[in-house]
């Protein structure tokens, strides 16, 4: 007998819920139904129980059919959703519970090679969790760049939202060529050094900064700077046209894309940083982003 359908099945009855027992796999079913019949027989006390509870029951199901080991409590569930405030890391929208809908709260394994781990969950939403899936660091990354639309709003950059958030919580399993990457996508990679080069006292501006100008002899490149950051607060805003509306801040620009593409080894982590754990193009279109940073810069 196994013992984790067993007890889940005793569970289910204590919670005093209903068990379709169709969720479970063939292997587990008759186990899982013996140790709800055995609650039943005994007469356990049910008890309704919270949201939690109810989650903890489903996860230890999916986790007893995948052979994953579950460690987390309803506790942990309940601090981690604290923790979001009720709202979507991802998506900044509020969640829904229990509505089969793409905003119902959920929890998704960082690493889905790991089980229901305290340090390997999160709570995203429903959406959010089916389209991460199975997708590694790389993949996710992959799909924020080929899905850019210069003509997207900031709020309309999902996949590079997404990734973000992943970021500093998942590791690299292979390599990424990111300058080969964003050669794929010229007005994204414009934009990405536009903002570089405006945001000079950025944390993760600078690195690149310092590396440039191994390449590029520093009054050059300071003049770059000012030709970059004088258009930027003459435009109001920081968006890839800036660059296809004048022929000197293109050329200007191209230099430095083809000193990064010329160097991947030593801008490919660097771009990779500045992208998806510094400040983000995300947010750069509107004018309260443009603000401060403007202020940083003086």
């Amino acid at each position: 007998m196994n013992n984790l359908a067993f007890e889940l099945g005793f569970d289910y009855y204590r919670a005093g819920l209903p068990l379709n027992i169709a969720q479970f796999t063939d292997q587990h079913r008759q186990d899982v139904r013996n140790g709800y019949e055995a609650a039943q027989f005994q007469q356990v006390s049910r008890n309704n129980v919270g949201p939690f509870a109810k989650k903890m029951l489903s996860i230890r199901g999916r986790a007893l059919s995948k052979g994953l080991p579950v460690t987390i409590t309803a506790l942990d569930l309940c601090r981690a959703y604290i923790q979001t405030g009720g709202i979507c890391p991802v998506t900044k929208q509020r969640f829904t519970s229990a509505e089969n809908d793409d905003t119902d709260w959920s929890v998704d394994r960082i690493n889905n090679a790991l089980g229901y781990l305290p340090n390997n969950i999160v709570i995203v939403s429903a959406g959010v969790n089916r389209d991460k899936s199975n997708m590694d660091l790389v993949q996710m990354i992959k799909k924020a760049i080929e899905s850019f639309d210069m003509h997207q709003k900031a709020h309309d950059m999902y996949w590079f939202k997404l990734a973000r958030f992943y970021f500093d919580k998942m590791q690299f399993v292979k390599p990424l060529s990111f300058c080969q990457l964003l050669s794929t996508s010229q007005e994204l990679f414009e934009w990405i050094v536009v903002e570089t080069l405006f945001m000079t006292k950025a944390n993760t501006a600078r690195p690149i900064l310092a590396a440039l100008v191994y390449y590029i002899d520093y009054k050059e490149l300071e003049k770059i700077i000012n030709l970059i950051y004088r258009k930027v607060i003459k435009k109001g805003y920081i968006h890839p046209t800036i660059v296809s509306n004048s022929a000197k801040i293109q050329k200007s620009v191209q230099l430095i894309i083809d000193t990064m593409n010329a160097h991947p080894d030593v801008f490919d982590k660097l771009l990779i940083t500045c992208v998806f754990d510094g400040y983000t193009i995300v947010e750069s279109s509107t004018r309260n982003f443009l603000k401060r940073v403007g202020n940083a810069k003086k």
